[in-house]
């Protein structure tokens, strides 16, 4: 659950900010807690432009900074 509602409030803060939001969250496990990864890149419209998935990977975007206010 805390992906989904990560994720939308990650749109959320682009949108309200009119920027472009980067976001990183690790992956694995440490004990008891579980880490979910699905870092991401979301433009200030709020359209997600570039996520990682639940596995360690890198993550790069592209953007155009004509977009941000």
């Amino acid at each position: 659950m805390f992906d989904s509602v990560s994720c939308l409030a990650i749109q959320a803060r682009a949108q309200e900010n009119q920027m472009f939001v980067a976001t990183a969250n690790r992956v694995g496990q440490l004990e008891e807690t579980s880490f979910c990864g699905e870092s991401a890149v979301v433009d200030p419209y709020g359209w997600v432009i570039a996520e990682a998935g639940r596995g360690e990977e890198v993550l790069s975007a592209s953007i155009d900074l004509s977009l941000g206010s």
